[in-house]
């Protein structure tokens, strides 16, 4: 139940927390003390509270998510001493930070290992795709069967849902935005406002006929009908706004279109998108493939103003899920096309200054099996994962967590999704511990980890 809020910002004791003092009058607590305790806690500055190292570092995400699940054992933890079963076809390159080596498939990233962090152990027992997505995307382990994964509303609001409610947007951008589409499950707002909903750009950046959808005017509408529209939708609202049961609902909408206004309205904005802006020469060092020019975009949009870009390729031709031919499909685009990118990514931010105040994330929902199936393919492994950690508030040039002998499980201390998920909200200086309301008006806090101190400045 919430408590009510004065004029003042004061908060006065519901009939709940009436009750709840007579309880403690028995410890010799009576009225007066528990509002001069509160009186005193909301007294001290948010400045004078234990905050986590990094803590509101970072003020913008861009993830690149390789749904589908990628092989930790031929990219990030290779085991060349493992039996031929496990090994794989790969071999292992060293990087610039003594120690490191990854696969020969990531040359550009090897030259860069000093600039991003690796976290190795991150474990979980969700086999399926559609949990495994939720509970990396949200903080929170579905409690439902996977079967039943089909209803975002009934999940936990996505990371970059909960950004956009708590940081919001600048330059009248959508503050959370997929490219090029969201993640089938864990993208979603859920029980938040649709203004903290997925901006979809729902088009293949590397196309020389991109365009976002919806994002265009056709030729006859000039600013004048334009606004005359606009005025028009808010005179046919106007009457409903007087039932309580629909002023939520019509003031996030109104937000919503608002937005949607000013970026269709402002041809700066809607040039966001426009990766033609862009030097060839840049362009070609992300690579000439969806992947690569949707790392680009990510780049411009949050130099534009949105708070959290997802990047995820599924539904143009890269999803991970690798269950045949492993490393045909890796040796034949993948592995060189995330090199490129993410390589790209990390030199271009950081020549622009855009590395200190952003964080650069390279996730997964999981790994895959240690020994390689009858198909050459590697099959779904929640027990391990690998995932990437640069920019703002990072202890760069580190290994955090090994696995054991043959790349199956975390060799010592593994990392929960509700610690990772922790972390990155800790760096964009969100407070965890404030609570939602869902649907049935329950209670929850924004997540339940604690931040990875190993990974931070």
């Amino acid at each position: 139940m919430r408590h009510p809020v004065t004029c003042d910002g004061s908060r006065r004791l519901s009939r709940r927390g009436v009750l709840q003092v007579g309880g403690l009058s028995a410890l010799g607590l009576g009225l007066s003390d528990v509002l001069r305790m509160q009186s005193a806690q909301a007294s001290v500055p948010d400045s004078a509270r234990a905050r986590p190292r990094s803590f509101g570092a970072a003020d913008s995400v861009i993830m690149i998510w390789l749904s589908g699940g990628p092989s930790h054992l031929d990219m990030w933890d290779m085991k060349p001493n493992a039996p031929a079963e496990v090994r794989g076809e790969f071999k292992p390159i060293k990087t610039n930070l003594p120690g490191l080596e990854i696969s020969e498939l990531l040359p550009r990233i090897a030259k860069r290992a000093d600039q991003f962090t690796m976290l190795r152990g991150i474990t979980h027992n969700r086999g399926e795709h559609e949990g495994a997505h939720i509970w990396l995307l949200t903080g929170y382990k579905p409690t439902r069967p996977f079967y039943a994964l089909h209803d975002p509303s009934q999940d936990q609001p996505s990371l970059g849902s909960v950004v956009a409610n708590e940081l919001g947007g600048k330059n009248a951008l959508p503050p959370y935005v997929c490219v090029p589409v969201v993640s089938y499950n864990g993208s979603f707002n859920s029980f938040l406002s649709r203004r903290c909903a997925p901006f979809e750009v729902n088009g293949d950046p590397n196309k020389d006929d991109f365009q976002v959808r919806d994002l265009g005017r056709i030729a006859a509408l000039t600013d004048d009908r334009f606004d005359r529209r606009r005025r028009l939708l808010g005179r046919v609202d106007d009457p409903f706004k007087q039932y309580d049961q629909v002023v939520e609902t019509l003031a996030s909408k109104d937000e919503y279109y608002a937005r949607a206004y000013d970026l269709v309205g402002s041809a700066k904005l809607r040039g966001a998108f426009d990766l033609s802006r862009e030097p060839k020469e840049l362009r070609d060092a992300y690579g000439r493939n969806v992947l690569g020019q949707s790392t680009l975009l990510a780049r411009r949009l949050i130099e534009y103003g949105s708070r959290f870009v997802t990047i995820d390729t599924t539904y143009w031709g890269m999803y991970w899920d690798t269950h045949s031919d492993n490393f045909k499909t890796l040796r034949d685009g993948y592995g060189a096309n995330l090199d490129g990118a993410y390589s790209a990514l990390l030199d271009d931010m950081k020549q622009r200054g855009m590395l200190d105040r952003t964080l650069v994330l390279v996730m997964s929902e999981f790994g895959r099996t240690p020994k390689i199936n009858a198909a050459a393919g590697r099959d779904h492994w929640p027990a391990y994962n690998v995932a990437l950690f640069a920019g703002a508030g990072i202890k760069n040039g580190q290994v955090i967590g090994a696995s054991d002998r043959e790349g199956a499980y975390p060799d010592g201390t593994g990392y929960t999704p509700e610690d990772v998920v922790t972390t990155i909200y800790n760096l964009l200086g969100i407070d965890v511990n404030k609570e939602y309301r869902d649907h049935l008006d329950r209670p929850w806090k924004i997540a339940t980890g604690q931040p990875l101190q190993e990974l931070l400045l």
